[in-house]
């Protein structure tokens, strides 16, 4: 059986994520993140329904094994570019020996492109895998990213 990738709204399809959802949150931060998991569904709901949502979604047997998703917006610099960013990629562990990570990478930009995206965005963590693909796909690091927990 392959895996077939399909570009699709955010929803109905990130309803049933939840557990693999969970399983990607704790494999990337380990309890190391000081917050908990909580995801905004209204808000991924509100962008869905304006256009604003960009999924696609690998789908082994029916069943989701990866995931792009990802949000279309002008750019707040320059009004007419619009810029795909993405927000969560994720591949079953099970099927990351397989092509699935840099084919749903590349449909991401397909999609992207079809959806009239100048820019495509991805956040990688530093010496990750995704790291060292994104250069390999010619990709330039353009900002580095700080944070710092602000308290209550």
């Amino acid at each position: 059986m392959t895996i077939e990738i399909k570009a699709e709204r955010l929803f109905p399809v990130m309803d049933s994520l939840g557990d693999l959802y969970q399983q990607h949150y704790e494999e990337v931060y380990g309890g190391t993140n000081p917050y908990p998991l909580d995801i905004n569904w209204d808000q991924y709901r509100k962008l869905d329904e304006i256009g604003m949502g960009m999924g696609l979604f690998a789908y082994y047997d029916g069943i989701v094994v990866g995931y792009s998703i990802n949000v279309l917006t002008p750019t707040l610099h320059s009004r007419h570019v619009v810029s795909c960013t993405n927000d969560v990629l994720y591949v079953d562990p099970i099927f990351r020996d397989t092509s699935l990570g840099l084919r749903l990478i590349k449909q991401t930009e397909e999609e992207a492109k079809r959806k009239r995206a100048r820019a495509m965005v991805w956040y990688a963590p530093t010496d990750s895998t995704l790291e060292k693909i994104l250069i390999k796909k010619k990709y330039k690091e353009w900002e580095t990213v700080f944070t710092k927990d602000l308290g209550d």
